[in-house]
C-alpha cells in the first residue's frame, strides 16, 4: 500500500504537462520528454485515477488535489472532443491536432461514464453520449474498427474491444430502449472482437521462439494488421461476455470468456 500511494502522490506532484494532461513518456537518461499524446493513454490514465478515487471514497478518504486534476483532463477532453462525437487519436499539449482519426474515440467513453457517475455532472455523460453516435456511424454500423492501438493507425482488435466496453459502460448509466440499444450495440461489437481471437493451438515451427516454448495460442486475441502478435486483452473484456452472455442469453459469449480465462490462469 506504502509503494501505490508513493506512486499516485508522485504523479500527482510530477506527472502533468502546463495544460494538464497526462506526462506519458519521460526518458530522465536523455532529460527528454514526448508532446505527443493520445486519447487512449490519457483516457485509461483518468480510468485508473476514477478507480482509485472511487476506492478512497469508499474507505472514507478524500483527494480533492486529484479530484481537480481530474477535471482539467475532463475538460481538456471537451475541447478536443469533434462536432461528430469523435477525439482525436494524436494530439499534442497546446490541443493541436497530430492524428484525427476517430477509432480511439471508445477508450474515452468509459472514463467519460465513470466520471458521470462519479462527479455527477450530465456534462460528462452528454459527452459519453455523442461518442456513442460517432462509434455507431462510422465504426459498429461499418464494422470497420480502427486506430486504437497506440504505435499502428490499421485495422486492430482494440477498436471493437473498445467500442464493446463503451457501449458496457453506457448502459450502466441508463435506462429503457437507450439502455438496451447500447447493449445490441455491445453484442455487435464484441462478435467483431471476437473473429480476432484464436480457437485453436497454431502450430508454431521449431526453432521459433514459440515453437520451442510449445505456446498455445488458443484464447489469444491478435493485435492488428501491421503489429501482428498477440495479447491477451481479457481483464474488462471478459466480463463484458458473461455480462453479455446474461443480458442476450447467449452462452457463446460466457463460453468464450471461459477459454480466455484459462489461459490466464495457465
Amino acid at each position: 500500500m506504502k509503494n501505490a500511494n508513493s506512486i499516485f502522490d508522485s504523479y500527482l506532484n510530477h506527472g502533468f504537462t502546463p495544460n494538464g494532461f497526462f506526462r506519458e513518456f519521460v526518458n530522465y537518461d536523455k532529460n527528454s520528454e514526448t508532446n505527443i499524446y493520445s486519447i487512449r493513454r490519457q483516457s485509461e490514465g483518468v480510468f485508473a485515477i476514477l478507480n482509485y478515487l472511487d476506492y478512497e471514497k469508499k474507505q472514507g478518504r478524500k483527494h480533492p488535489e486529484w479530484e481537480e486534476k481530474i477535471k482539467v483532463i475532463l475538460g481538456n477532453f471537451m475541447k478536443l472532443q469533434e462536432g461528430n462525437g469523435s477525439f482525436p487519436r494524436k494530439f499534442n499539449d497546446q490541443f493541436g491536432l497530430l492524428d484525427s482519426s476517430g477509432g480511439s474515440t471508445p477508450s474515452a467513453t468509459l472514463p467519460l461514464t465513470m466520471a458521470y457517475s462519479y462527479f455527477k455532472d450530465n456534462t460528462y455523460l452528454e459527452s459519453a453520449r455523442k461518442t456513442s453516435v460517432y462509434l455507431e456511424k462510422e465504426l459498429i454500423s461499418k464494422a470497420d474498427y480502427f486506430s486504437s492501438t497506440l504505435d499502428a493507425n490499421c485495422e486492430d482488435k482494440e477498436a471493437s474491444l473498445y467500442a464493446s466496453t463503451a457501449m458496457y459502460y453506457l448502459s450502466m448509466v441508463t435506462k429503457g430502449k437507450e439502455r438496451e440499444h447500447y447493449i445490441d450495440l455491445a453484442k455487435r461489437s464484441a462478435y467483431f472482437s471476437l473473429s480476432w481471437y484464436y480457437t485453436w493451438n497454431v502450430p508454431f515451427a521449431q526453432g521459433q521462439m514459440l515453437g520451442d516454448v510449445g505456446f498455445q495460442s488458443r484464447g489469444w486475441g491478435n493485435v492488428s494488421v501491421e503489429n501482428n502478435h498477440v495479447d491477451v486483452f481479457i481483464f474488462e473484456f471478459a466480463t463484458v461476455l458473461d455480462w453479455l452472455a446474461k443480458e442476450r442469453n447467449e452462452k457463446r459469449f460466457s463460453d468464450f470468456s471461459s477459454v480466455i480465462k484459462v489461459l490466464c490462469c495457465n
